[in-house]
């Protein structure tokens, strides 16, 4: 069975401090406020995951938690940024699926994927859902093969930029349907919605959490998930196994990761903190509110999941036919 583990999707920077008044000597970690660097617009799946965890950590630690976001080139911008930072092992980066993505379709990276980084702990999965604008005309995955092979280049689809998830994801898809359907690349996830919403672009791959508000709303129609199975947030959408491909899966993963090197302890004790707030029953609803499973691994399950991805990306980019210069 096929499973591609991807990673995910309103531009902004901004800069939130949770915070709360350091308590000397109350413990050796951390001893002064932690800053997480989230390489990804504010409201993404990945930003507001992070931003309930940071919450949390800043009361357990009784500490500030700055969540500082950078976005920019799929993640590349701020992953870059941060290894320039201080390493006082008091600065963390959140990572999504698409860093191992980015390995693959983005040269001179200025890092090495897994070398640079100690990998903390996986945090949550999601899925992807196509969507259409709800004045389309397409009513379900199948309407839309059927027009794009009627009419080949003809149907368009968005994304949040080449080479990034939702622009694979699609591509693989197509390919393995053997249908034609022009790609329109967005700078940012925010512009790629937009530009669904209003009708600029006939379908869109984006993530459950961001989808879902939308698809409730009426402004939306879902045709299918990449979720193994139904997604409780839109049991009536099929999953693509069901509606012509089956073993088709497609799941997004974000974590806590540090730099190399980062003091074995403090790796500890960030998982092991990390781990007992995910599996307070209130966090676990609030994650399932933004569409995403709770996935806590520690730091060597954590980091043999980055390697193998990474080397599953790789063969996956080179399937799809998605390249930079597309």
């Amino acid at each position: 069975m096929q499973r591609l583990i991807l990673g995910s999707v309103r531009a902004a920077c901004g800069v939130l401090m949770i915070g709360l008044t350091a308590t000397a000597g109350a413990q050796t970690f951390p001893t002064k406020p932690v800053r997480i660097v989230v390489p990804y617009s504010a409201a993404t799946a990945t930003d507001s995951l992070v931003r309930l965890v940071a919450e949390r950590l800043a009361v357990k630690w009784q500490q500030g938690v700055y969540v500082e976001n950078v976005p920019g080139l799929n993640g590349v911008v701020g992953t870059r940024a941060y290894l320039r930072g201080p390493r006082d092992g008091h600065t963390l980066i959140a990572l999504a699926a698409s860093h191992l993505l980015n390995a693959a379709v983005v040269p001179n990276l200025q890092f090495d994927t897994l070398a640079d980084f100690q990998p903390i702990t996986n945090l949550a999965a999601a899925g992807f859902v196509l969507v259409t604008p709800a004045s389309s005309p397409y009513k379900s995955v199948a309407d839309l093969v059927k027009a794009a092979k009627a009419d080949p280049g003809k149907l368009n689809y968005g994304s949040t930029g080449i080479g990034t998830p939702a622009h694979v994801i699609m591509a693989l898809a197509l390919k393995q349907l053997g249908a034609n359907v022009t790609h329109i690349p967005y700078k940012t996830a925010a512009q790629g919605l937009i530009g669904v919403l209003a009708g600029e672009v006939d379908a869109y791959f984006i993530v459950v959490s961001a989808a879902v508000p939308h698809v409730q709303s009426g402004k939306l129609r879902a045709l299918a998930t990449t979720f193994p199975g139904r997604n409780p947030k839109l049991p009536d959408v099929p999953a693509l196994a069901e509606v012509g491909m089956p073993g088709f899966q497609l799941v997004s993963w974000f974590g806590l990761a540090g730099y190399a090197g980062l003091p074995k302890e403090t790796v500890e004790k960030i998982n092991a903190d990390v781990t007992e707030i995910m599996q307070s029953q209130e966090l676990v609803e609030k994650v399932a509110n933004l569409g995403l499973e709770p996935m806590v691994q520690g730091p060597a399950s954590f980091a043999q999941t980055m390697k193998t991805d990474l080397a599953t990306y790789a063969e996956m980019v080179k399937a799809s036919g998605a390249k930079l210069g597309e």
